[in-house]
């Protein structure tokens, strides 16, 4: 598991809790197309989770948001049980939600996952 860590540290291993330690790391491990290595993070029992799940990048996306729009479903997942309801219908600077993003993007078994977690169809 942490032998794919190494591309983001320059080749030197380092200890998931070392690495991630805010939902603002999720996110830039999420931008920089290595969500495996944020999942691998979140399944790990002994890591630390985040508690600043409201935490966006410039346009106002969170973690669950650019999963969502990035097809990451196991990401989701992981990410989903940590989340409060009002992260989970938090819309970006463009108005859009994780589920809005999902359904755009064409992600409809992410779209289900986000409904059966309480996403609100109707966030305006």
């Amino acid at each position: 598991m942490l032998g794919r860590s190494w591309r983001l540290f320059g080749g030197s291993l380092r200890s998931f809790s070392s690495v991630v330690a805010s939902s603002a790391d999720l996110i830039a491990l999420i931008k920089e197309g290595q969500a495996d290595v944020a999942l691998d993070f979140l399944e790990d029992d002994s890591s630390p989770r985040p508690d600043d799940w409201d935490t966006t990048d410039a346009y106002g996306s969170t973690a669950l948001t650019l999963a969502s729009r990035g097809g990451h479903l196991a990401l989701c997942r992981a990410i989903l049980p940590h989340v409060p309801p009002s992260v989970l219908n938090q819309a970006n600077m463009f108005g859009s939600t994780a589920l809005m993003c999902a359904s755009a993007s064409g992600h409809g078994e992410i779209c289900r996952t986000l409904l059966a977690a309480g996403a609100d169809v109707n966030v305006k």
